[in-house]
């Protein structure tokens, strides 16, 4: 007994030092949620193909974190393991994610304001909460519509076209694969950025229907880079054409206070400034370096202007190729490796830089805020790089030293094809250079222990670009703040109400409490001294 009485109390001193915030923040939260469905799709994969469990948790993180990179050949998986793999891809999207927080702060408001017996917090919310509280109902609306939207959209464009064009029956078909299935594989891999295809040799075969990748371009951006953008223009066109332009214009007004990935709009011109300057630097680069160039043997002008533009977008959010990587000029390799680098380092950053940790000020709402914003925005610059940096270098010595014997003796497996597949991985982009004739990633070539750093080196690059756990748009409703918020009854009628329905002195704080929450509050449910007689 006395034993047991010893270890209950150590329990009890060690849970007192236990910080249940910190332990259930966001960032801790997020990456619990992509180890589990990781680890869950890594065994059904592995027990569908009967591969090694490596293999298939390697898919599958690279499935949760819309990478890309494969050391299975999708073309001659089942259709149940493809499922998995095209299922991890939505659940694990920005634009779904994003959307958690929004719902968990709804919920937890009407939740709250329930208690008090009204319904509809808008009714008896006042002043900022009340319009915050109405673009949360909004962004319920609005998120769903543009995930879903988006790629439904491409879907029916992609049946229409496959079923309608012979020479793109004759791509998909003798394959293995059917119209339909690709029309629905392809725009959910091109939307959540994850550069799987259902071929063995990616989208190579597709130069000769530009349709198809381009509108994979189109969503590629919208399902990335491009959503803040979009956000943007959608809750613009909003506040123009909408009824409820109060709402629209509170949320532009104060846009990181009520999500993360809406921002000011000093912030959204440098992330489109630097979205369409990279997208310029890299077709160029392609145009100039490759224009007669071994990848591009035997493409008309059209065709390598179009590789270029689905290249170039590609290679800095998602997997997809188009060209041969390794008959691209080594500038052009080269360029690529940088912008997949630098690929979550534009939204990264203005997440980062711009939360709103009190209810009433933007970080750009005055010139003093905007000064600190710069001095934080080269602090988290340089923080970032060095953290970054330091775990790419840790990871290529780990993989270098597991992989020494096939360094030391294949020419084909060199450091370059290993720098460029982890940072592929950590910007969770998809990109490899392959292995000679292997329709696998680079990785494919790797050990057990090279792969599992492939994988989390993947983990830790979806999660760079989270908010801090201060940020305002992810913390939930402070009770104190709804009930400041509530709608405040005059001094008459109280005194009125007290007076009349017989309120004692010890009950009259429950008693201001519920009647400051709505002005129907009905004594008789929480007063056991009421009496009609009284």
């Amino acid at each position: 007994p006395m034993d047991i009485r010893k270890s209950v109390a150590k329990s009890i001193r060690f849970w007192n030092y236990i910080d249940l915030d910190t332990l259930l923040c966001y960032f801790n939260l997020h990456l619990t949620y992509f180890v589990i469905i990781c680890f869950i799709g890594g065994i059904i994969l592995s027990l569908i193909e009967n591969v090694p469990f490596i293999d298939g948790l390697f898919v599958a993180v690279s499935g949760a974190c819309v990478t890309g990179l494969t050391v299975l050949d999708f073309q001659y998986i089942t259709l149940a393991s493809q499922l998995t793999v095209w299922i991890l891809c939505l659940i694990g999207n920005v634009v779904i994610l994003s959307l958690a927080p929004v719902v968990i702060r709804l919920q937890n408001i009407k939740a709250y304001v329930r208690k008090f017996g009204s319904k509809d917090p808008a009714k008896v919310l006042i002043g900022s909460s009340r319009m915050e509280f109405k673009v949360l109902r909004k962004l319920c609306l609005i998120l769903p519509l543009y995930f879903f939207g988006c790629q439904i959209i491409v879907i029916i464009i992609f049946l229409i076209y496959t079923y309608s064009s012979s020479e793109a029956k004759q791509l998909i078909t003798p394959r293995g694969s059917t119209s339909a299935w690709f029309s629905f594989f392809h725009p959910v891999t091109s939307f959540n950025n994850a550069g799987f295809t259902l071929f063995s040799n990616n989208m190579k075969s597709f130069i000769k229907t530009p349709l198809i990748p381009l509108l994979m371009s189109v969503l590629i951006t919208l399902g990335n880079v491009g959503f803040p953008l979009a956000l943007y223009a959608i809750v613009n066109l909003l506040r123009l054409f909408s009824k409820k332009k109060r709402v629209y214009t509170f949320f532009l007004q104060h846009p990181r206070r009520c999500f993360t990935h809406l921002f000011p709009w000093e912030q959204t011109r440098w992330i489109l400034i630097t979205v369409v300057g990279f997208n310029v630097i890299q077709i160029a680069g392609f145009l100039v370096l490759d224009w007669n160039g071994g990848a591009t043997v035997g493409l008309s002008s059209g065709e390598k202007v179009v590789a270029s533009i689905f290249q170039s977008t590609a290679s800095r959010t998602a997997g997809f190729y188009i060209v041969n990587l390794n008959l691209l000029d080594p500038g052009v390799q080269l360029l690529y490796v940088i912008m997949m680098y630098l690929s979550p380092y534009p939204i990264g950053l203005s997440v980062r830089t711009s939360s709103v940790v009190n209810n009433e000020q933007s970080i750009f709402e005055t010139a003093e805020l905007s000064k600190q914003y710069r001095t934080g925005f080269s602090y988290q610059l340089k923080s970032d790089v060095a953290r970054d940096m330091s775990w790419l270098a840790f990871a290529l010595i780990v993989v270098c030293v597991a992989e020494r014997d096939k360094l030391t003796n294949n020419p084909d497996f060199t450091i370059w094809k290993v720098l460029f597949e982890l940072v592929s991985a950590f910007g969770t982009v998809g990109l490899s250079l392959g292995y000679r004739n292997s329709p696998l990633s680079f990785s494919g070539q790797f050990t057990t222990l090279s792969k599992l750093v492939v994988c989390i080196t993947m983990l830790f690059g979806r999660h760079r670009a989270l908010p801090s756990s201060i940020d305002r748009a992810i913390k939930l409703f402070d009770k104190s703040e709804i009930q400041s918020s509530l709608k405040p009854v005059p001094q008459a009628k109280m005194h009125l109400d007290v007076v009349g329905r017989g309120y004692n002195s010890l009950d009259m704080g429950e008693f201001r409490e519920n009647l400051r929450a709505n002005e129907w509050f009905d004594p008789r449910k929480k007063d056991p001294h009421y009496s009609e007689e009284r």
